[in-house]
Parts: structure tokens; C-alpha cells; sequence
């Protein structure tokens, strides 16, 4: 996969359905259409534009651009949002859970595959629970997103910690 390298603004409407609207602090310049978040070393009440940095989460996405310091409105919990694919080779099929993007142009999703760190795995035999990995997912595809397109997805922001492993006796 390739990864988008820079923001393009969006040229439909951002905000498709939902009014769980919430009010943060732009902790940097944000863009309408951004998935925004904490940052992981988290300040009162202020988000950041998201990507996969460790510890980073979304809330939701920014409803129009704004400066470090101004207030932003942002769409949240079962809001249907119309966001980026940060891929321009990868299409996003609906109903594909979507996280964080690992694109040089923050903000956008990449689909969720939880199998990616399966190989690098090391098993403690006397550990059942290894995790294998987390993400954090922003929600739910709506429709099939092509590369380096946009579409709808139901926001639905949460931390997912996942293993793939039987019990080791």
C-alpha cells in the first residue's frame, strides 16, 4: 500500500447525518474532513489531527479548518462523516472497520486488518493472553472508499486490543 502524502481539501459535504457535534481546542492547524483526537500526551480539552502515532485517538472529525487556539466543532459517536482513504492503491470496502491512517497527510483511514502483526508474534508460553497488537478505530466503512477518494463512514471511535492466539500450555 501507498500512502497519500499530502491533504487535498474536500469538495462535498463533510457531516452526512448525526448531531452528536462536540467542541474542542485545535491543538494545531486542523482541516475540515480531519480525523482529529488526543494526542498521547494528551492536553485539556484540545485535539490534533490523527495518524498512527502510539497512544493517539480519534474522537471524531473536524467540521471545518481552524487555527491553534480556536474552537472546532467535531462530529463524534454515530455521526455519519464523509472521510479520506489514506490509501492510493487500496480500496476501502463498506463494512470494513477503519483506523487511524499511517499516511504522510494526517487524518485520513486506513482499513483495519488485525492479522498485520500476527507474524512477528512471540508467544510466552506462560502467558495465554498475549496481545498481539492494538489499533484504534475510528468506525465503520459505509461504502466502498477507492483510492485516494473519500466516502462515508459511521463514526464510531475505540481502542482495540486483539490476539489471534490459543491457550499455550
Amino acid at each position: 500500500m501507498s500512502a497519500i502524502g499530502t491533504w487535498v481539501a474536500m469538495t462535498n459535504d463533510i457531516l452526512v447525518d448525526g448531531d452528536n457535534i462536540l467542541s474542542f481546542i485545535a491543538g494545531e492547524t486542523i482541516y475540515a474532513g480531519q480525523v482529529v483526537g488526543f494526542a498521547a500526551t494528551g492536553a485539556d480539552h484540545t485535539v490534533v489531527v490523527m495518524d498512527q502515532t502510539a497512544l493517539e485517538h480519534a474522537v471524531g472529525v473536524a467540521l471545518y479548518n481552524a487555527t491553534v487556539g480556536q474552537y472546532l466543532a467535531v462530529a463524534s459517536l454515530g455521526c455519519i462523516c464523509n472521510i479520506a482513504n489514506g490509501s492510493d492503491s487500496l480500496t476501502i470496502d463498506a463494512g470494513d472497520w477503519v483506523q487511524q491512517s499511517a499516511a504522510t497527510a494526517k487524518g485520513m483511514v486506513d482499513v483495519f486488518t488485525a492479522r498485520d502483526a500476527l507474524s512477528a508474534t512471540t508467544i510466552d508460553v506462560s502467558n495465554d493472553t498475549t496481545i498481539d497488537g492494538s489499533a484504534y478505530l475510528v468506525g465503520l466503512a459505509l461504502d466502498d472508499i477507492t483510492a485516494s477518494s473519500n466516502g462515508r463512514v459511521l463514526i464510531m471511535p475505540y481502542l482495540l486490543l486483539y490476539s489471534d492466539h490459543a491457550v499455550v500450555t
